[in-house]
């Protein structure tokens, strides 16, 4: 769904503005170990 990639690339686009720059590739993977959770 087009809609949803876009939501998602401008939502990663604020929080690389907010963090001061981190690269999108970056934080996904920060967030990918902070939530990754056990079954």
């Amino acid at each position: 769904m087009r809609l949803a990639r876009d939501l998602a690339m401008l939502q990663w686009t604020c929080v690389e503005a907010a963090t001061g720059g981190w690269t999108v590739v970056d934080m996904k993977a920060d967030w990918a170990e902070v939530f990754s959770f056990e079954p």
